[in-house]
């Protein structure tokens, strides 16, 4: 996972509206088998009885990279630019961790990241960061998870890919996710999840402190059978400057992003055509904005906890 709601939403990867989520990928048509025979001491072995997998801990690699083109670009990071040209861009965002699953309902994750976009005439509307961070899910239920995370954050302005440091900040982010449908995304049968989301992040530079909340709206239905999917997200939410020059602004905002999903091969590779909008009201003057964008992205991941 990008939004006009807060900044950490709008990155490629997880925390952005986009279309990377593995939820998506509908279930294999795999061949009768025997049933296996059961382990002596039945459903009351040590196996049976630990309600998930065995704990294990795995390399977590994600990256996204997205050619777009916006009718208002700007730097999600600021304020939105006066009158912008249309312009195009190329974006990237790449992700290393550590997952690790101490028991079947919990997945802990641990990493770091780095994200930039250059544009090709409008260089005030490109950034750079690296941050890193930590996440702990608990799945409640098979369609119910929470999530608490926390991520030290180094925001640069232009040029990208990397201009002077604009400020360092601390992100907290607690959210929660439930699958509204009750069966696996099928051609005609969507699969419809929502996840709600408070963040407060705490920056060096007083005037960058906010507190957001969330709600998150995304679907998706296989074309076909193990074929391509029809994916999309809408978004909306409140943001508070909670200090320094723009303490008292809110902002209201809406966004909404879709497209046909691609898998490539066995790597976890996707290609994503998408046609994003997004608007946002302010309380203080020069602060509104709107952008409708289109584009096509290549992701590998994120997995579901």
């Amino acid at each position: 996972m990008t939004s006009a709601i807060s900044p950490a939403g709008s990155t490629l990867l997880a925390a952005r509206i986009d279309m990377t989520d593995d939820t998506s990928t509908p279930p294999r048509t795999e061949s009768p088998q025997a049933p296996k025979s059961q382990p002596k001491g039945g459903a009351g072995t040590p196996a049976s009885s630990s309600g998930g997998s065995a704990p294990r801990v795995e390399p977590d690699l994600q990256f996204a990279a997205e050619v777009r083109v916006d009718q208002r670009p700007r730097d999600p990071y600021r304020p939105p630019l006066p009158d912008p040209s249309p312009d195009a861009a190329i974006a990237g965002e790449a992700r290393i961790g550590i997952r690790a699953r101490p028991t079947g309902r919990v997945t802990l994750n641990v990493y770091g990241r780095a994200a930039a976009k250059g544009q090709l005439n409008v260089e005030d509307a490109e950034y750079s960061l690296h941050a890193v961070g930590a996440a702990s899910t608990l799945r409640l239920s098979p369609r119910t998870a929470v999530t608490a995370g926390v991520e030290r954050l180094h925001i640069f302005g232009p040029p990208a890919p990397r201009g002077p440091l604009d400020y360092k900040a601390t992100e907290v982010t607690v959210s929660a996710t439930r699958t509204l449908t009750s069966k696996p995304a099928a051609p005609g049968h969507p699969s419809v999840k929502a996840t709600a989301a408070f963040s407060d992040r705490q920056a060096s530079r007083p005037a960058q402190n906010i507190r957001s909340a969330r709600l998150t709206v995304s679907f998706n239905m296989p074309l076909r059978t193990n074929g391509p999917q029809l994916i999309g997200s809408w978004q909306g939410g409140r943001t508070d400057y909670t200090a320094g020059s723009n303490k008292g602004q809110g902002v209201w905002s809406m966004a909404a992003s879709f497209g046909p999903k691609f898998q490539l091969g066995k790597w976890g590779l996707s290609i994503t055509p998408f046609v994003e909008g997004r608007f946002q009201l302010s309380n203080r003057p020069n602060r509104d904005d709107r952008n409708v964008a289109f584009g096509v992205r290549l992701a590998r991941g994120p997995k579901d906890p």
